[in-house]
Order: C-alpha cells, then sequence, then structure tokens
C-alpha cells in the first residue's frame, strides 16, 4: 500500500479515518495500490461516498496509486462546524498536503466533484499536476440547480424521520461496485448525517461555481482530461469538454447519456480509467 498515515490516524472500513490538521474533522481515506509515483485522489459526486470509486480504483492498482476520500460529513468522515464552497476545497487542500507532502497529485472528480478539483487547480496549482473532470456539470448557469434544492429540502427531511436506511436498501447498488465497497456504501449513505451534509453542500455549489468562473482557468499546460455525458455538438456538451479544449495537453472523450454510476462501474469505467491513464501517459 502506497499510503500509511503515522497517528493520528485510526481504522475505518477499507482504510483510515485521519485528521488533516489539529482540530479538523477526521476524513475517511481509502488509499489503494503500490507505490512510488504521483497518487491520484477521487472526489465523489454530489451525495457521494469514497466507495464508489472502488471498482476504478482497483483497475488502476496495479501501476497507479490512488486515494478516495469521504467528504467531512458524508460517509465515514466526522462532520465539519460549516459546509461551503470554501471549506469543501480547503478540505481538500489541506488533505493532499497531508498524503502527498512531497509532490502534487492528480485530481479526479465525479459531477459537483469535479467543481472542487478544478477550483483547487486555479487557487493551489502547485499542489496538482493534472485533471480528470467526468459528468461535470456546466458552470453557467451551475448545473444540478434544481437537484441540489431537492436534495437540501429532503435530505435533512428523511434524516428527521428516520427513514435514510430505508432508502438506502431500496436504492441498492446502482454502480456495481466489489461486495466489501457496496457494503460501506449502503451503510453510509444510511447515516442521516450524510443526507444533512448532502443537503448543505447542495447550497453550496451556486457559490462555488461563481468561485470558478470569476477566476482565470487553470494554466494551459496543466494536463486536463474530460468525460463529456452531453450530446455531441450540443451547447452543454462544448461546455463539458472546454477545460480539455484550454489546455495543450488536454483529452476528452463522450459518454453520451451515460448516469455518474456508469462511469464508476462495469458499464462504462473503462472511459474513467483511460482519462487517468492518459494523464499519466502526458505527465511521464
Amino acid at each position: 500500500m502506497w499510503f500509511h498515515p503515522a497517528a493520528p490516524a485510526e481504522p475505518c472500513e477499507r482504510g483510515w479515518r485521519l485528521r488533516t490538521t489539529d482540530g479538523a474533522p477526521g476524513l475517511h481515506v481509502a488509499p489503494l495500490g503500490a507505490g512510488p509515483g504521483t497518487p491520484v485522489v477521487f472526489i465523489a459526486a454530489a451525495g457521494g461516498c469514497a466507495a464508489d470509486w472502488a471498482h476504478v480504483q482497483q483497475a488502476l492498482s496495479a501501476t497507479i496509486p490512488s486515494l478516495a476520500y469521504d467528504r467531512a460529513g458524508l460517509g465515514w468522515s466526522d462532520p465539519r462546524p460549516r459546509t461551503d464552497a470554501r471549506a469543501l476545497v480547503d478540505e481538500l487542500d489541506e488533505l493532499i498536503r497531508r498524503v502527498s507532502p512531497e509532490g502534487p497529485v492528480v485530481l479526479a472528480g465525479l459531477g459537483h466533484g469535479a467543481w472542487i478539483a478544478q477550483h483547487l487547480a486555479q487557487t493551489a496549482p502547485a499542489r496538482v499536476a493534472g485533471l480528470v473532470l467526468a459528468d461535470a456539470p456546466p458552470l453557467d448557469p451551475p448545473g444540478g440547480a434544481g437537484l441540489g434544492r431537492a436534495t437540501a429540502a429532503v435530505g435533512p427531511a428523511l434524516a428527521r424521520i428516520g427513514l435514510t436506511g430505508a432508502l438506502a436498501s431500496l436504492a441498492g447498488d446502482p454502480i456495481g461496485l466489489p461486495h466489501a465497497a457496496a457494503d460501506e456504501r449502503r451503510r453510509a449513505l444510511a447515516q442521516p448525517q450524510h443526507h444533512i451534509t448532502a443537503a448543505q453542500e447542495a447550497a453550496a455549489w451556486p457559490d462555488l461555481a461563481r468561485r470558478i468562473r470569476d477566476l482565470e482557468p487553470p494554466d494551459r499546460e496543466l494536463p486536463v482530461a474530460v468525460i463529456a455525458t452531453a450530446p455531441d455538438a450540443s451547447p452543454a456538451h462544448a461546455l463539458q469538454i472546454l477545460p480539455a479544449r484550454r489546455s495543450r495537453r488536454g483529452w476528452f472523450a463522450t459518454a453520451a447519456g451515460a448516469a455518474p454510476a456508469d462511469l464508476l462501474g462495469p458499464r462504462r469505467s473503462a472511459l474513467t480509467v483511460d482519462a487517468v491513464r492518459h494523464i499519466f501517459r502526458v505527465l511521464h
């Protein structure tokens, strides 16, 4: 295993719960693969968790070390005092400092998780060696706003009346994860705090989109791989692939109509794996 945390850290599910700084919430991290080498840090979509990436991590593990994490308050991580756009990005910055103090990492984000990756590449470019943006919503107007409002309204209500466990059981495993990861995911999504935090994050996404739009794009030499899910030649497709077009070392593929779960599991995860491998071909 490429990453073995020093104290203070405790075993948690398939990895550890560690604190990035004194007083910070404990973050559940799930590393996989052998080192040395530049690691990939996987960032879950809205309402997602580290277990979502288990299939992709396994496919890469022979040659590329990786780490997936639960954002504070989601999955098996402790809740944070506040959940806003800045907290989402600062948390990732602090995590990278902890797990890869000697060099930058490749960031791979799904859905709104791709926005967190983009913004960190803008604000802390020395930490980011490359970007993989899978099914990233449009920034203008912010994609997923309707779903975000629904999550903000429904999630806490389900938590209050104790229905999150039933919801997780009904949802099953849409990804097609290995058994241990599927069980970890089901139990994570059954926790009321997970849904409360997902609702808080939903309220923060529009501000994160604004912050990305207000800053210059990442350096054009930064390798960027994009997986677009909008139909070819559509305005949404053009917006999704724009970060790859801006990069001198950009790459994109199209999986029109693919659901986020498709890009994580046996159905279409080969595209996600190819996107990560493209970044490493460029870097090495």
